[in-house]
């Protein structure tokens, strides 16, 4: 499984923060802030969901303060944060898919993405997809409707409708090989 080409997806769509900030409106979150979303920091990385109070103590870093918005964290505690973020999000997809590893790298990504932006929980109600995924056998899997305009990312769909754009996208066909090691990621 490419990590670092997953690590750069991710951030490539959700962008990297240094302070905390509500995920509703983007807005910087400072002590007298009232929160219309949820609280996030670094690339996407939920501040409430279960688990991530002792992620960020873990790493030594002061929770309360980054949830209050009176911390700044670096960029080595950025990568930290997604580090365990995408380590769990891939234990996810595994746990839905159990031959996630078997699968081809472009499978792989998209359902650790899901993940990611999901959950467990969430991507597990699509159903007819992960069936879809199960099934496939490595054959590229081809999309039973009308593909809006737009990015695939920007498409929202409701549960048990098979997302199978996704998976055959030739947008995620693998990078040179040379990208992941610091070409820009312009390329995704």
């Amino acid at each position: 499984m490419n990590l670092a080409l997953i690590k750069k997806w991710i951030t490539r769509w959700e962008s990297t923060r240094f302070a905390a900030y509500d995920d509703k409106t983007g807005k910087p979150i400072t002590p007298t802030t009232v929160l219309f979303g949820k609280a996030h920091i670094g690339v996407g990385f939920d501040l409430e969901a279960p688990g991530a109070q002792a992620i960020v103590i873990g790493l030594h870093l002061d929770y309360a303060g980054i949830k209050a918005g009176r911390v700044i964290i670096t960029a080595d505690q950025v990568d930290e944060l997604l580090d365990a973020t995408v380590a769990l999000a891939v234990t996810g997809a595994r746990n839905l898919v159990p031959t996630l590893d078997a699968l081809p790298a472009d499978k792989q990504l998209v359902l650790v993405d899901l993940v990611f932006n999901m959950g467990e929980h969430g991507l597990s109600k699509f159903v007819n997809t992960l069936q879809a995924v199960k099934d496939s056998s490595g054959r590229p899997l081809r999309p039973p409707f009308k593909i809006r305009p737009g990015s695939a990312r920007s498409v929202l769909f409701p549960p048990n409708v098979v997302v199978q754009m996704w998976l055959s996208s030739p947008a995620l066909q693998p990078p040179p090989a040379s990208w992941p090691k610091g070409e820009s990621n312009e390329h995704l």
